[in-house]
């Protein structure tokens, strides 16, 4: 896989984002490792898009032009796609890359184009790009299948956070589900949420998704997690958020060891 010259990693219209955000070399994406919780071994990174004072959010980046809404998850998408290549010819693994898109963004006209292009410039398979769209998501329709029209992986959450219709899930199609962050912290000490956790793995199952868990942060919520099937975690328990340039140095200390599993 070839990596283009960073300078060449733009999308169009980057430009609206970085007059908007004033300051865009301060801007940068961190990456939370994702074991599979049957096997120990990477299966991706989620990247989160942050700035010198802490995460972005779609809603940091409101302007006049939709075009900046759009921009902001091709930029983010693009980006970690460009790492991802790196890390390969670097001898990470094949893995997949998790991106969050939000509601404006999705209703964006420009997306769709923005994600296919950033596809093309940076060579990586679209079956390794993960999209995760919040659950709101699910009523504007062909969301999901115009994703995976172009190959990707789609995934919902937060899960668990707000109110969703299981015929909506249903019929969605979709391919994974992302545990809402309080809910996975809050099941090392509270057995309601260990429930509610316990019933959405097992629903998600059902209906043919996988199941992720973000913000692990306790050997205790890693072990649950693994004895209700939960299939990959991120958070602390696994490993600290990491800069692009730390991944492949890190894999390659913590693939020796891999993550410590309860039997």
């Amino acid at each position: 896989m070839t990596v283009r010259d960073d300078q060449a990693v733009t999308v169009r219209n980057v430009v609206d984002l970085d007059t908007f955000v004033s300051a865009p070399d301060r801007l940068a994406l961190h990456y939370h490792p994702e074991v599979d919780l049957s096997t120990g071994k990477l299966v991706g990174f989620g990247a989160r898009l942050m700035s010198e004072t802490g995460p972005v959010a779609t809603g940091d980046l409101v302007a006049a032009s939709e075009t900046v809404v759009a921009t902001r998850g091709a930029w983010t998408l693009e980006r970690a796609c460009h790492d991802l290549a790196g890390w390969f010819e670097r001898g990470l693994p094949m893995c997949r890359i998790s991106t969050r898109l939000g509601a404006a963004e999705l209703a964006s006209p420009g997306t769709l184009e923005f994600v296919a292009e950033a596809l093309g410039v940076t060579g990586v398979p679209a079956s390794l790009v993960e999209v995760t769209i919040d659950e709101s998501s699910l009523a504007t329709p062909g969301v999901v299948r115009a994703f995976e029209a172009l190959g990707c992986r789609v995934a919902v959450g937060p899960f668990g956070a707000a109110p969703t219709s299981i015929a909506a899930l249903e019929a969605s199609g979709i391919a994974a589900l992302s545990l809402d962050d309080d809910l996975v912290a809050r099941v090392g000490v509270d057995p309601g949420a260990r429930t509610v956790a316990g019933a959405i793995i097992a629903m998600a199952h059902a209906l043919g998704a996988s199941v992720v868990a973000p913000n692990v942060g306790s050997m205790e919520t890693l072990t649950f997690l693994q004895r209700r099937r939960c299939d990959a975690a991120r958070g602390p328990q696994v490993s600290r958020a990491l800069a692009a340039s730390e991944v492949v140095r890190w894999y390659r200390e913590w693939r020796g060891a891999r993550l410590r599993l309860s039997a």
